[in-house]
């Protein structure tokens, strides 16, 4: 029993035993699968999710954490499908990134990234990656003032891009849409070499040969674009307005036809057709054309400029005018309507508003044309000394050859100014035919030849040959002309006898020369000339006051006879020239700026030769001390000390001549009302003597105010209609090579009144001003915007016009900065805004954007899109 029982026991000792190395090793087991379980599943929770991680990549709304995590998925997923996708967001990052940093002023680190852009972006580059951010890289900086950056970011795209013909073409565009035609016409050859069928590539080397003004090349190029794709309608238009710049209408008109036989409801061709018709001379067909052309689009920018152009060239001033109004009703920034209308205006007798509308014009635009046809409405209104000046800034002779760089890119050399402006017209509106003549054009070239030669060191036969082709003539404005000259060489004293023969003859066409159209302007030409100058800087006009013409004639004689005196002074004859400006005396205006002007020569003269006595009277009735600087003062006081051996008495003097003075003069009239001015308040009742000679002697001009919003481009051959936008300073509008897109102007309103109508018909636009049907835009109405006091001198109203940041930097105002005319006719002109109008839709431009010098393009801001993810 006891064996058995512990057989039994070892027995059971054993079961137990053997079970338990069962379980344990089935329990190590599991362990062990359970512990490769666990390592596995842990393995799997580590393993990147290539999706998962690329959307959280992208959806990073900041871009600095965009690119770090994209670049980590790169790293991460080199084999990804996703890969060229990621690689395409980076760059578009970067792009944003940069944006950032321009728009902040970080100028160096914005082009870094733009650079780094196309370095990282993927080869091949897709079309859009290409045409989305790469190619508006250039533009980016270029319309932001860094343009030797801009092209060298566009060279690094090209290599990028490689030989692929759209993309070339689209970088060929940037360069078109900067006038850069060699630049373009090299990268369109490089598709032309590839793909010798490429319409796209010559119609390319076309815009870029207009662009270089070479008309005929460009026609050549579309016609072979025309060649190879004979339906594109587009090509066919460009076509046909090369045929109108070369004067070959018919064969325009006969394309045009052509289109609209398959489209009648083509504007453009329409509207070429129309143009065409004029061209040759075919006026009635023409207007009946127009009519319809009108009914389908009242707003047709091209059409009704192109016309309103033709009219003035063909001496229909009304018509020129009426047509051009019609442009400015909708579109105000449209440089060639405003030449237009100029030409329109100096043919119907209103120099003055011409030269306000081309102001105007130049604000929009910067090209030799606009600067030819200002200085033609100058020389018009008798300001020679401002047409020489502005026609030198673009303009030179050299061996009798007139140079200009059209476009201010492209050397031009020519005979005449008709000649040499040519291209620029024919290549901007298609117009072959000027509307400037033979004559005109010949004395704006003696007259920059005169300048030139006086400021030369040349032998005074020379300058005197000069000075008598510019006299010569026998029209109304020949004896300012005379006057001109003989101030200009008595400035700079050379052929002093010319000065004397010149005067003696200027006598003789007195009467003749108060009969032009605007007598005032001429005569009154050196004495508005600072104000004027300054008003121009400050992006405003003088008008010029209207003074009867009995007081000019007074004017005019004593201003022949002390410029003959101071002649004679400077050829040493101190008593022939005494006794002209002792004559120039009686017959000046008293205590007028001329009179005064005359008396202290008259006093230097005398001086000169001793008579002290009579020298010192004669600086006292010359010296204003409310007008004259220091340094006439210290001329008063030396001598007077001399003569007296102390300043005793000298103020008493000055204060008593000073209380002397009369109140008005020419140059005086009754303070302008204020803007804020009652309709039943009366203004205040004269002195009967004041009101006599106000109503005899003078006839003030007046101030307006006023805005005139963004520029448009000078020449464009078609038109897009847009919505009408309200213009403000955050907005741009933008348009491509061969279109515009308009935006409606912001209305100017300017707080304004009739001269001889009464405060209550303040209110009126100069837009209204320049559209109404037989308005004189010189005789805008006044708007008292600031306080005008009252000049102590004479009573005459006295303009401080605003101080700029730099001018008040500089100290306290100096003579410069008063318009010492009566109440001086000021009207603002729009300010200085970029040029023409960029391919893009209007969108929000950024204020922190730079500009640096005028562009004539408006800046393409990136806007990268936002990414879209499927699941």
């Amino acid at each position: 029993m006891t064996k058995s029982f512990y057989v039994m026991k070892n027995s059971a000792l054993l079961i137990f035993l053997l079970t338990f190395s069962i379980v344990a090793n089935s329990q190590e087991k599991n362990v062990e699968v359970a512990v490769r379980s666990s390592d596995t599943a842990s393995q799997k929770t580590k393993t990147p999710d290539e999706k998962a991680e690329f959307e959280h990549a992208i959806n990073q709304s900041l871009a600095g954490e965009r690119i770090s995590l994209l670049k980590k998925f790169l790293e991460d997923f080199p084999d990804s499908a996703m890969k060229v996708r990621a690689q395409e967001i980076i760059v578009g990052s970067r792009a944003e990134l940069a944006d950032e940093k321009l728009r902040f002023s970080d100028t160096e680190e914005g082009v870094r990234l733009f650079r780094l852009a196309v370095e990282e972006a993927p080869v091949p580059v897709s079309d859009k990656l290409f045409s989305g951010l790469l190619v508006k890289f250039p533009s980016n900086l270029f319309f932001r003032g860094q343009r030797k950056d801009a092209i060298e970011v566009a060279k690094l795209i090209e290599e990028k891009i490689g030989d692929n013909q759209t993309q070339l073409l689209g970088l060929a565009a940037f360069y078109l849409s900067v006038e850069n035609a060699s630049e373009a016409k090299r990268l369109a050859g490089k598709v032309v070499e590839v793909n010798p069928e490429s319409a796209a590539a010559y119609h390319t080397i076309g815009f870029a040969n207009r662009l270089d003004f070479s008309l005929e090349a460009a026609a050549d190029a579309f016609a072979r674009a025309l060649e190879i794709d004979p339906e594109s309608i587009t090509t066919k238009i460009n076509l046909a307005e090369m045929k109108r710049a070369l004067g070959q209408s018919s064969e325009a008109d006969s394309i045009y036809r052509g289109i609209l036989e398959a489209d009648p409801a083509n504007v453009n061709a329409r509207t070429g057709l129309v143009l065409s018709l004029f061209d040759a001379e075919r006026r009635e067909e023409a207007e009946a054309e127009m009519t319809k052309a009108l009914d389908l689009d009242p707003n047709n920018l091209i059409l009704l400029t192109g016309a309103s152009y033709w009219y003035a060239a063909h001496n229909d001033p009304q018509k020129a005018i009426e047509t051009a109004r019609k442009v400015l009703t909708f579109e105000p920034r449209y440089t060639w309507t405003y030449i237009a209308l100029a030409r329109g205006l100096v043919l119907s007798g209103d120099p003055l508003g011409a030269e306000i509308a081309l102001l105007t014009a130049r604000q929009y635009g910067n090209f030799p044309t606009l600067e030819y046809e200002l200085a033609a409405a100058r020389i018009a209104a008798g300001f020679y000394r401002e047409a020489a000046e502005g026609l030198r800034k673009s303009f030179s002779i050299e061996d009798g050859k007139l140079k200009t760089k059209l476009g201010g890119r492209i050397d031009a050399e020519a005979d005449d100014f008709i000649d040499l402006l040519a291209r620029e017209r024919r290549a901007s509106i298609f117009q072959y035919t000027p509307a400037d003549s033979s004559r005109d054009s010949l004395k704006l070239k003696e007259l920059l030849a005169l300048s030139q030669d006086i400021d030369s060191e040349i032998p005074d036969a020379d300058v005197e040959t000069a000075a008598d082709e510019f006299i010569s003539g026998d029209d109304k404005m020949k004896m300012h002309r005379q006057l001109f000259v003989a101030k200009a060489l008595l400035e700079k004293k050379k052929a002093l006898p010319k000065v004397l023969e010149i005067t003696k003859d200027a006598v003789f066409g007195v009467d003749n020369a108060l009969e032009v159209t605007t007598p005032s302007a001429a005569i009154l030409a050196d004495e508005l000339y600072d104000s004027r100058k300054l008003a121009e800087a400050r992006g405003q006009t003088i008008l010029v006051p209207d003074i009867p013409k009995q007081t000019l004639s007074k004017i005019v004689r004593g201003k022949i006879e002390e410029i003959a005196g101071w002649a004679l002074f400077q050829q040493e004859k101190p008593d022939e020239a005494i006794s002209k400006l002792k004559l120039a005396t009686t017959v000046l205006p008293k205590d007028s700026a001329w009179a005064r002007s005359t008396m202290w020569k008259l006093g230097t003269i005398l001086e000169s030769q001793g008579k002290s006595e009579e020298a010192l009277e004669a600086y006292l009735k010359g010296y204003s001390p409310e007008r004259d600087g220091t340094v006439k003062k210290i001329v008063v006081e030396n001598l007077y000390q001399k003569l007296n051996g102390s300043l005793d008495g000298l103020e008493e003097r000055l204060n008593k001549k000073a209380d002397d003075v009369p109140k008005t003069s020419i140059f005086t009239n009754k303070p302008i009302a204020e803007s804020n001015v009652k309709p039943e308040e009366k203004p205040a009742e004269q002195d009967p003597d004041t009101a006599k000679q106000n109503e005899t002697e003078s006839a003030s001009p007046v101030l307006t105010t006023g805005n005139v919003p963004n520029r448009v481009p000078i020449a464009r051959s078609a038109v897009v209609k847009t919505q009408p936008l309200e213009a403000k300073d955050d907005e741009i509008v933008k348009s491509g090579v061969s279109d515009v897109q308009t935006e409606s102007p912001a209305e100017t309103v300017l707080k304004t009144a009739e001269k001889e109508k009464p405060a209550e018909d303040a209110s009126v636009s100069l837009k209204d001003k320049i559209l109404e049907s037989g308005a004189n835009i010189t005789t805008l109405p006044p708007v008292a915007s600031e306080t005008l006091p009252a000049d102590k001198d004479t009573g005459s109203t006295i303009i401080t016009i605003p101080k700029t940041e730099t001018e008040k930097a500089k100290g306290s105002p100096t003579a410069a900065d008063k318009i010492l005319v009566p109440a001086a006719n000021i009207t603002a002109l729009p300010p200085v805004l970029p040029g023409n109008l960029p391919p893009n839709p209007p969108e929000k431009r950024d204020q922190n954007t730079t500009r640096g010098d005028i562009p004539l393009f408006d800046p393409v801001i990136i806007k990268v899109p936002k990414t879209e993810v499927k699941t």
